[in-house]
């Protein structure tokens, strides 16, 4: 299961964080969903920023639960993104 997702929807880029929980020693039950500055995806694929960089350059905007979230068969290429839809709607 990926534990850190960048996406593009509707031309906002956004990333999905599921952070270590030590209190519990496991992962979050939940994503954390950030708002990028418009180009942060594209920086970070150029390696021009990383990972942990790009993500605190977002604004929190919500939280959607990991069982929440579908993914292609290989659980790397694709999600759905209609579970941040709602984050999104103005």
């Amino acid at each position: 299961m990926p534990r850190r997702i960048f996406l593009e929807r509707n031309g906002v880029e956004l990333a999905l964080d599921c952070p270590f929980d030590e209190g519990m020693d496991d992962y979050a039950d939940h994503y954390q969903v950030y708002q990028l500055p418009t180009g942060t995806i594209d920086r970070l694929q150029r390696r021009e920023l990383t990972v942990d960089e790009a993500v605190g350059a977002g604004i929190a905007i919500g939280s959607v639960r990991v069982a929440d979230v579908r993914f292609d068969e290989t659980k790397r290429r694709l999600i759905d993104d209609s579970s941040v839809a709602d984050l999104l709607a103005p």
